[in-house]
């Protein structure tokens, strides 16, 4: 498998470079995000933890799915869930310390 550009018309090739494209997108923020909720106060180690399993297991259930032939879409549609799930979560946590803060 030398493809020195591109995919090279492989399929597979295709998936795996979907599915790592796809992972860049969203990863960058949702770790901002949990970054950003550990770095003030008030939040329990407890939340930051789900969220980041929420974000790690969503990740790594839609790229297997997405990287490999011959997987169910089920496995694609729950991890993007997991995925926007816990972008949902924090960003409302986020928004809720904020406006919180604003109102004391």
């Amino acid at each position: 498998m030398k493809v020195p550009y591109g995919d090279g018309g492989q399929r597979l090739l295709k998936k795996r470079i979907s599915a790592h494209s796809n992972a860049s997108e969203y990863m960058p923020l949702l770790l901002l995000l949990i970054a950003l909720l550990e770095a003030g106060e008030g939040t329990s180690a407890g939340i930051l933890h789900l969220y980041g399993l929420l974000t790690f297991v969503g990740r790594v259930l839609h790229a297997y799915t997405v990287a490999l032939d011959g997987t169910s879409i089920r496995g694609r549609v729950i991890g993007m869930i997991l995925t926007v799930s816990s972008l949902t979560f924090t960003s409302a946590h986020l928004l809720c310390k904020a406006l919180y803060a604003q109102l004391q």
